[in-house]
C-alpha cells in the first residue's frame, strides 16, 4: 500500500473514532463539513411518583381520569394530590388538579383544588349553623363586603335532637343568611369531599360565587347539658374531648370520627387557605366562657389546642364570646346592627324553634335579641394556658 493510501486510511479511522467519542456525526450537505450533535442528558423526573404507582393509578384506580404521560409531567404538589385522590376513590376530582391554573407549592388538602381561594381568606369554625350569625357578626359580613374569601366550618349538624329535616332546614336557613350578607339570592351547589384527615365533609357554595363556602361536618348536637340526645345516641363534642366517647358518628352518613380525626380536619381546613384571620368560639379555658353552650366551648378548645400545637398561627386567631356576651354592654347599633338582624332573620325563618322572620321580631326573641346587639372578640394571646 502506498504512503498516500496509508495516510488516507489513518485519517478515516481517526474520523470514525472521533465520531464514536463525541456521540455522533452528521454531514452538512451544503458545506461538506462534519458537525457534531450533542446527545442530551436523560431528563430527571418532575415528581417522585414511581412507575409502579403511575401504572396503579392509570390502569387500576382511575383509568379514565389521567394518563401516565400526564402524571409524569405534573409538579410534585399536583402529583401528590392525584396520588391522594386516586387512593381515596375520588377520581372525578383529578380533573381539577390537571386543570388548575396555579399549582400550590405543597399539597395540603383536596380543598386547595376543589375550593381554592383567589383572594385573602377568612376562616371561621362554629358549633351550630347560627353561631356565626350571632357571635361572628359583623366580622364575617364585613369580610364579605371587603371581597375576602369566606370559609365557614360547622362542626355539628345542629339537629338539637329533632331529626334530619330540622337540621336540613337550618342548613337552608344559613344559606339564605349568606345570600343576604352577599346581596344576591341564587342557587347553591353541594359536594362531598374526603379530606386527608380521612373525614368526608360536605361543601356548599353559591353557584355564582365560589368565594363563599360553608363546610359541614354534621356531628350530633350535644345539647345544653353536653349529654346529647337520645335520637343520636347521647353523643356530644365535650364527651369526645374528655375521652368519654372514643368517636362520634355523623348525623347524615353515620361516618365515625375520632378526636384526632376531627382535630386534623379543622387544621386541614385552616391550613388549606393560609388565612389572614381565623374566628372561633371562646374556649372553655377562658373564664369568660362560663355559661356558654358546651358545644361552643368545645369547638373553641379544639381550635385553641391546634394553636398550642403549632398547627394554626395564633397571631391571626380571635375567639368570640358566646352566651355570656350579654354580660357586656351593647356595642352594635344603627345600620351595622340592622344588617346583622336582616341576615339572622333570613336564617331564623327556617328555624322553627325561634318563631321570628323579620329583624324586629328576631330582636325581640328572648336572649337572642341580647346576643345579636353585641359582638366581643378575644385574641388568642389572651387565652389562659391549659
Amino acid at each position: 500500500m502506498s504512503a498516500r493510501k496509508r495516510s488516507g486510511a489513518v485519517i478515516a479511522i481517526a474520523v470514525v473514532i472521533g465520531a464514536l467519542l463525541t456521540g455522533c456525526m452528521s454531514q452538512n450537505p451544503q458545506d461538506g463539513l462534519s458537525r457534531h450533535v450533542v446527545v442530551p442528558a436523560p431528563q430527571l423526573p418532575v415528581n417522585t411518583l414511581t412507575a409502579a404507582r403511575r401504572i396503579e393509578i392509570t390502569e387500576q384506580q382511575c383509568p379514565a381520569a389521567v394518563t401516565q404521560e400526564a402524571l409524569r409531567a405534573l409538579p410534585e404538589s399536583a402529583a401528590n394530590a392525584v396520588d391522594f385522590l386516586a387512593s381515596s376513590a375520588q377520581c372525578a376530582l383529578i380533573s381539577t388538579v390537571l386543570q388548575a391554573p396555579v399549582q400550590p407549592e405543597t399539597f395540603i388538602s383536596p380543598l386547595q383544588y376543589t375550593a381554592p381561594c383567589t383572594s385573602p381568606a377568612a376562616v371561621s369554625a362554629w358549633a351550630h349553623y347560627d353561631d356565626d350569625l350571632i357571635f361572628g357578626s359583623p366580622t364575617i359580613p364585613n369580610a364579605i363586603a371587603a371581597g375576602q374569601c369566606i370559609r365557614t366550618l360547622f362542626i355539628t349538624g345542629s339537629d338539637a335532637g329533632m331529626g334530619a329535616e330540622y337540621a336540613l332546614e337550618r342548613e337552608r336557613g344559613i344559606r339564605a343568611a349568606y345570600d343576604v350578607m352577599r346581596g344576591v339570592t341564587g342557587e347553591w351547589v353541594d359536594a362531598a369531599v374526603t379530606l386527608r384527615s380521612g373525614v368526608t365533609i360536605t361543601t356548599t357554595s353559591p353557584v355564582d360565587n365560589p368565594g363563599i363556602m360553608l363546610l359541614l361536618v354534621r356531628l350530633p348536637d350535644g345539647g345544653l347539658d353536653a349529654g346529647g340526645f337520645s335520637a343520636t345516641g347521647h353523643q356530644s363534642l365535650p364527651q369526645l374531648l374528655s375521652g368519654a366517647l372514643a368517636e362520634m358518628t355523623t348525623t347524615d352518613t353515620g361516618q365515625p370520627i375520632t378526636l384526632p380525626a376531627l382535630e386534623a380536619t379543622i387544621a386541614e381546613v385552616v391550613q388549606s387557605y393560609a388565612p389572614q384571620s381565623v374566628l372561633a368560639h371562646l374556649p372553655k379555658l377562658d373564664p369568660r366562657s362560663e355559661g356558654d353552650h358546651p358545644d361552643h366551648s368545645a369547638t373553641g378548645n379544639l381550635v385553641a389546642g391546634l394553636v398550642d400545637n403549632g398547627l394554626i398561627d395564633g397571631a391571626v386567631v380571635q375567639y368570640a364570646i358566646g352566651y355570656p356576651s350579654d354580660h357586656n354592654a351593647v356595642n352594635l347599633e344603627g345600620d351595622e346592627l340592622w344588617k346583622k338582624l336582616e341576615a339572622f332573620a333570613a336564617y331564623a325563618s327556617h328555624d322553627s324553634v325561634l318563631h321570628c322572620s323579620t329583624p324586629k321580631s328576631c330582636l325581640g326573641v328572648r336572649k337572642f335579641g341580647e346576643w345579636l346587639q353585641r359582638q366581643y372578640l378575644v385574641p388568642d394571646v389572651e387565652i389562659p394556658a391549659p
